[in-house]
């Protein structure tokens, strides 16, 4: 049957295009590459939300080691995607302990969403196939998640069936559309960052509303009858169900963190300021060599950029433009203060000002642009394309060397990852006349190879520029191992640096690998320090509250930007180090963090369990005022029970406390909603099962 064969031409582009993903995935597996950057936190806490399914049964609530304890739920929010809980889940109903294995086979199931996604919007897009190759096959080496694995990367994964559903419901006007896109949506907030969702809306009402004014020969309008339909009922069915279940397993969530408001709102200034101005990036643009903020590589390549000059020259659809407004506004509000919009959008879109990620946006900006260059690739089958592509690329190779040789200096030339835009022209010329008199290749194909090689050319300049990567094996230290999950440890004493604990090598050598937060650092070695020597991001409030009292300042000198080696040699902690008091208090060294007080007596409880959310100990005593304090944060949501009975938990400022008669006792601390637990759980399976019922619906359509 024609159309039955898995290599059919409407599917020819997904099947090779899935193939390049696992062979790229394998490919960089193979230089046993580890992550960086913000990656490297991603990674951090899957392993640690795996070791504490192994050991226990329960995704983490409590982030014990996070400056002396914090609630979860957001870093559970912002870490675990769909595909990193499936992953999990099936690593703990397995077995499974490689925590590196599991969360990579996750990260190449996400490529291939992504994939499949470029798919079918490019079907959307384009009228011919060559223009679908271009694309498709460019998503493959869009990203590059040992660096860009945060936020922006998930963005990008699941941002073509938001494009696609929008402007499917745009061509008919089906409700079923308009909650298929709404899913998607609802997908982009697992594992990513709540607060970008007000500028993901504004991204789909620019595209929406692009659509009705520029392709209103082809709007539909909407269709009232689709929602009587019973298959939209189910589809809104779905999209409540899925919408409470995210709120229920992220309830409580609090932003806490730098440069926010009480409300979780931001300034103005930090709303366009935040992370940097995005104009540092254009050197990156010109040149191809990674400028700051590695997470939102932006190069895309000589032969991009002209084929974008070309679309705009002699290919200008309805459909480009509405693609082409996307990315204007998208880049225009990614330069924040420089790019005139942004201040606007802050006071005006409601929820904007709690958003503060502008210049991240770029790697979605990439995509609309990658977009783009395929209506280029649409362009060439006019009888002049090829001799217009020409005069683009020469116009391209002016701009981006000229820009590269009187204005970026400081590149290293003498290293090849310094020559892509050169590398990018010979590439251009050479396939260009390689096309003209090799009629087997054709100037479709040959610039949709030099597309691809000049993107596969600047992720290797990504990854060649931070050698800290790789290899995983140089991480391992006395009694860790990285790659797999691992049992948290307890002691009742916390490391102070002088406790010649044989963890301080490996947290000395990941502190000095890259600068990252406390959290990720202790709970890939699970060592409890006396205090939070690296950015304390989240803390609970108690500890924000009373944990200042002991040094001005206390937390906000740990987010200043100083060498990983002074952090950890703790140099702006040795005074409260020193201090007995505060020793005591935060149980360092000599002193206990976890103590039953008799009098003036004190005795250290035997520990029979120990994970995130539990703490099982045995104690006995015989003063009817004895009180077992554990030096770890107090919140109002920890539960005890005593011999089994349920017993207050009291804040001690700002660690918890317990009243303990005399005689013989068995005393359990809680931190653990089952139903908030077994809702994600739920969370990540239904994406994953949700999203591939979609996705192989829509390829079944497409090949009838």
């Amino acid at each position: 049957m024609p159309g039955s064969s898995l290599l059919s031409r409407a599917r020819a582009p997904l099947v090779v295009g899935l193939v390049l993903v696992t062979l790229r995935f394998f490919a960089e597996q193979s230089r046993d590459l580890f992550l960086f950057s913000d990656s490297f936190q991603i990674y951090a806490h899957f392993r640690f939300a795996l070791s504490n399914l192994l050991a226990a049964g329960e995704l983490p609530q409590w982030l014990p080691f996070a400056v002396y304890g914090s609630p979860g739920a957001l870093y559970n929010q912002v870490h675990l995607s769909p595909f990193n809980i499936l992953a999990a889940l099936l690593g703990w109903a397995l077995g499974w302990d490689n925590a590196w294995v599991l969360f990579t086979a996750g990260i190449a199931l996400e490529l291939a969403v992504l994939c499949t996604g470029t798919w079918l919007l490019a079907r959307e897009l384009y009228e011919t196939r060559a223009a679908r190759w271009a694309v498709v096959l460019g998503a493959v080496f869009l990203t590059s998640w040992h660096v860009q694995q945060f936020w922006s990367h998930r963005m990008v994964v699941y941002w073509p069936l938001l494009f696609f559903y929008t402007l499917r419901f745009h061509r008919t006007g089906d409700a079923a559309d308009l909650a298929k896109g709404c899913l998607a949506g609802l997908f982009l907030l697992c594992g990513a960052i709540s607060y970008a969702a007000p500028v993901d809306a504004l991204l789909v009402l620019v595209v929406y509303g692009a659509a009705v004014v520029l392709l209103r020969k082809r709007w539909a309008g909407l269709d009232r009858k689709s929602f009587l339909r019973p298959t939209a009922w189910a589809l809104w069915a779905l999209v409540a169900a899925y919408g409470w279940l995210m709120a229920r397993a992220f309830d409580g969530i609090r932003l806490l963190a730098p440069d926010r408001n009480a409300d979780g709102s931001v300034s103005r200034d930090v709303f366009l300021n935040y992370g940097g101005p995005a104009l540092e990036k254009l050197p990156e643009f010109l040149t191809g060599f990674p400028q700051p903020h590695v997470e939102t590589y932006c190069y895309l390549g000589l032969m991009g950029v002209g084929l974008i000059l070309l679309a705009l020259w002699r290919g200008r659809t309805r459909m480009m433009m509405v693609m082409l407004c996307a990315a204007v506004f998208l880049v225009l509000l990614s330069m924040g203060p420089n790019g005139i919009i942004a201040g606007a959008v802050y006071h005006l879109f409601p929820m904007a000002d709690h958003f503060r990620h502008l210049s991240m946006l770029l790697p979605l900006a990439r995509l609309l642009l990658l977009l783009l260059a395929g209506f280029g690739v649409e362009a060439l089958a006019s009888a002049d394309g090829p001799r217009r592509l020409q005069m683009c690329l020469l116009v391209a190779a002016t701009a981006m060397l000229g820009g590269k040789w009187m204005f970026f200096h400081d590149q290293p030339l003498s290293s090849w990852t310094g020559w892509l835009p050169e590398i990018g022209a010979a590439l251009s010329l050479c396939s260009l006349l390689l096309a003209s008199r090799v009629r087997v290749v054709g100037p479709p194909g040959a610039v949709t190879t030099v597309l691809l090689l000049e993107l596969a050319l600047g992720q290797w300049c990504l990854l060649s520029q931070y050698p800290k990567i790789a290899p995983s094996q140089d991480l391992h230290a006395v009694g860790m191992d990285l790659k797999h999950a691992q049992p948290l440890p307890f002691s009742p004493h916390r490391a102070t640096g002088d406790s010649n604990d044989p963890r301080w090598t490996t947290l000395s050598r990941l502190a000095r690998r890259q600068p990252t937060n406390n959290v990720t650092l202790l709970h890939f070695v699970g060592l409890d320090l006396g205090a939070p020597l690296f950015r304390a991001d989240f803390a609970s409030e108690s500890t924000l509250r009373d944990i200042p009292n002991l040094q001005q300042n206390i937390l906000d000198r740990s987010n200043c930007d100083i060498p990983p080696s002074e952090r950890l040699a703790g140099v702006f902690w040795k005074q409260l180090l020193l201090d007995p008091k505060s020793r005591q208090l935060l149980g360092c060294g000599e002193f206990s963090k976890l103590v039953v007080r008799q009098g003036a007596d004190e005795t250290i409880p035997t520990v029979l369990h120990f994970s995130a959310n539990r703490l099982r100990v045995r104690t006995e005593t015989s003063d009817p005022q004895a009180v077992l304090r554990y030096a770890d944060s107090f919140d109002p949501r920890w539960r005890a029970t005593l011999d089994g009975r349920p017993v207050a938990v009291e804040n001690g400022h700002p660690f918890k406390l317990l009243r303990l008669p005399p005689g013989r006792h068995e005393v359990e601390f809680v931190f653990h909603d089952r139903s908030q637990d077994w809702t994600l759980r739920l969370v990540g399976v239904a994406a994953v099962l949700a999203l591939a019922a979609l996705l192989a619906q829509e390829i079944r359509r497409c090949r009838n």
